[in-house]
């Protein structure tokens, strides 16, 4: 933040008696750093624990998974509503399979209780182009599809998985936070945890230096108590210096001001659709894990500005 800005840097030396100016002494600035924490760190702090992932096992994002995410990032974005119905009509097509079954047969027109569900061609035909569907065919009122894998047919039905990876993997590959995890399972009681105790799932994790950061994805408009829950979360496990986010695929509007409202009040950095289509979350998830916020909270007549991402890295400064 200071070398960012010009600002004089000195350490303290309280047993000593001294100041060390840290413009001059490079080599201590580098044992002065601030420490670099990951995800089980911060949450152990509070006595919980991490109980591994709510979605995925760790070796299953592999550099091949996350390319997939990037390719299909852009189908998904561009149309939340569109794919939301899609995945309802692939979810019924899907009824009945494990994710074991990658080839099935399913009606082009579907009706449950509640709806008549109709597939989408277009978006068929280009997760056959990506790679994603091995095998797609059609004829009559019937479809046959063949899933790429396992993961991807799970990933295909759940309506939402994508944002949360689509985020994990751009903040992962960034290098601008020293841990970064997805859908993690948080158990209030930490070792002492029972079947009964207390467990949350948060979305997206991430930490730069001391500073967590606690993302909570919604494919659609955020509720209020949706706010509430990834503030409650953020409070209870990442400590005085953790960050929330609230990430939406929606673009909201003039007729969304009150939820705006809200999440400014209760110190939370709104993500929205439009934000992500002009590339700014790498941006705003920085400018969160580097304690932007904190320090408009603490000095609000400063403006802070943009913080460039590449090399950005807290400091210890007095």
């Amino acid at each position: 933040f200071s070398t960012e800005r010009n600002v004089h840097r000195f350490y303290v030396s309280m047993p000593y008696g001294y100041f060390v100016d840290l413009q001059v002494c490079g080599d201590m600035e580098a044992k002065l750093a601030l420490p670099r924490c990951s995800a089980g760190d911060i949450v152990a702090l509070t006595g919980a624990s991490i109980q591994g992932s709510g979605h995925f096992e760790r070796d299953d994002l592999d550099a091949a998974f996350e390319e997939d995410v990037l390719t299909i990032w852009p189908m998904v974005s561009c149309n939340p509503r569109a794919w939301g119905e899609f995945v309802a009509w692939l979810q019924a097509a899907c009824a009945g399979t494990t994710m074991g079954t990658l080839a099935i047969t399913a009606q082009k027109h579907i009706r449950t209780a509640r709806s008549q569900l109709r597939y989408t061609p277009g978006i068929l035909e280009k997760l056959a182009a990506i790679g994603l569907l091995a095998r797609y065919e059609s004829w009559g009122d019937t479809v046959e599809i063949t899933f790429k894998s396992p993961l991807i047919k799970k990933c295909l039905l759940n309506q939402g998985i994508w944002l949360e990876l689509y985020g994990y993997v751009l903040a992962s590959r960034s290098g601008c936070f020293d841990d970064v995890k997805t859908s993690v399972v948080v158990d209030w009681d930490g070792a002492d945890s029972g079947p009964d105790s207390t467990k949350n799932e948060v979305d997206i994790f991430l930490i730069k230096g001391v500073v967590p950061v606690f993302i909570s994805c919604k494919m659609g408009v955020p509720t209020a108590l949706a706010l509430s829950e990834i503030k409650l979360l953020t409070e209870k496990f990442g400590g005085g210096l953790a960050q929330a986010v609230m990430l939406t695929a929606e673009t909201l509007g003039k007729e969304h001001r009150a939820l705006r409202g809200r999440a400014a009040d209760l110190g939370i950095t709104m993500v929205d659709g439009a934000m992500l289509k002009n590339d700014l979350l790498l941006n705003k998830l920085d400018a969160a894990a580097s304690g932007e916020r904190l320090h408009r909270r603490q000095h609000p007549g400063t403006h802070t500005g943009s913080l460039p991402l590449q090399g950005s890295r807290s400091r210890a400064f007095l």
